[in-house]
């Protein structure tokens, strides 16, 4: 079910925004990820920062 080739963790969540740290790439805007216990969470990337 999930592709761990480019995993990430979630660092904060604030209301509807989520921040995610990749070591390896980053996903492209409106992709698809999911997260939780059995992936049952979707989110959609919106904006993509580099640090």
């Amino acid at each position: 079910m999930s592709n761990l080739s480019n995993t990430g963790v979630v660092v904060s969540v604030r209301g509807g925004v989520v921040d995610i740290r990749f070591d390896g790439d980053l996903p492209p805007i409106h992709s698809v990820l999911r997260v939780g216990q059995e992936e049952r969470i979707i989110i959609e990337v919106l904006r993509v920062c580099r640090t």
